[in-house]
């Protein structure tokens, strides 16, 4: 996110307009609402190209752009969040190795994630999940008019993404750079 963030203030001194190809499945929620954020509120005009996938954190970037151009073939949505976590406990067991956490007395959500996790500790880690995904979805819905239903973790390809407003266009990138051309010869 640094480098993203990095190479947007590098434009804003140096550029008529910004130019985003895309080809990501998602990534982190903490940090990607800073970058999505500077993306949707630069003085400069932003096109996207997506090719491949523009998902989750990939897609709250390139919501706030001017315009969002995709291939007939790319992915585009999943507007979600979601805590990976594994169950390695029997695994754990088998090996003979019992995990055993200290926190401090008032600490009982710090081991939350861990194996073996108590009902309010993956309540707490569901909340979180849950605070993530309020950021995404307002910060998506202040630029798109995306109805609830596309919003569920799933994503759309090509056509089906531009019926639900997660695209303006199916472009390929030529077609999406002279969008750009056409926006920042006005400037």
């Amino acid at each position: 996110y640094a480098e993203l963030l990095d190479d947007l203030k590098n434009a804003e001194q140096n550029a008529r307009g910004v130019f985003l190809k895309i080809d990501s499945p998602g990534g982190y929620a903490s940090g990607n609402t800073e970058v999505a954020r500077a993306f949707a509120t630069t003085k400069l005009p932003v096109v996207v190209h997506a090719k491949g996938y523009c998902c989750s954190a990939a897609y709250a970037i390139a919501s706030g752009a001017n315009y969002i151009f995709a291939n007939s073939d790319t992915l585009i949505g999943s507007i979600g969040t979601i805590l990976p976590l594994l169950d390695v406990s029997d695994m754990w067991e088998k090996l003979g190795v019992k995990p055993d956490y200290i926190t401090n007395r008032d600490g009982i959500l710090k081991a939350s994630g861990m194996p073996s996790q108590s009902g309010i500790e993956r309540e707490a880690l569901r909340l979180e999940t849950e605070s993530f995904f309020e950021l995404f979805k307002n910060h998506v819905l202040k630029y798109r008019n995306i109805p609830s239903e596309a919003m569920q973790g799933q994503a759309f390809v090509g056509l089906k993404a531009l019926e639900k407003n997660l695209a303006d266009g199916i472009r390929g990138e030529n077609a999406a750079y002279e969008k750009l051309q056409i926006l920042t010869s006005r400037r």
